[in-house]
């Protein structure tokens, strides 16, 4: 008897990848403006270039996809010069990040 396989469904991204790809974009636009760099794919790969990793990381991020290497989150949170928890704060004041009191010593200024 032959068993029939169950098809999986697509997994959906959940609504903390969806703050970091919400945040990744409004982020983006501030470090890597269009005025300066004409479209959506050159501000791409000018962020993945900054964050040394590869273009569809980057898109693979914005489209908030499944399967991201927390070591590409903490690079383009350093290329976007903000920490990574703030990547998943909902509302984030993207001008002027909130910071958590004393949530990493490097933050103190």
């Amino acid at each position: 008897m032959l068993m029939k396989r169950k098809v999986k469904s697509p997994k959906q991204a959940g609504v903390m990848r969806n703050f970091l790809a919400y945040n990744v974009w409004e982020r983006m636009q501030i470090q890597f403006p269009l005025s300066e760099h004409g479209n959506k794919t050159r501000q791409i790969v000018a962020l993945a270039a900054e964050a040394r990793c590869s273009k569809s990381t980057v898109q693979r991020i914005l489209k908030g996809e499944t399967g991201l290497n927390l070591d590409h989150i903490e690079k383009v949170a350093e290329a976007l010069h903000i920490m990574v928890y703030q990547l998943l704060m909902p509302n984030l004041d993207h001008h002027n990040p909130q910071v958590a009191k004393c949530a990493f010593v490097t933050e103190e200024r």
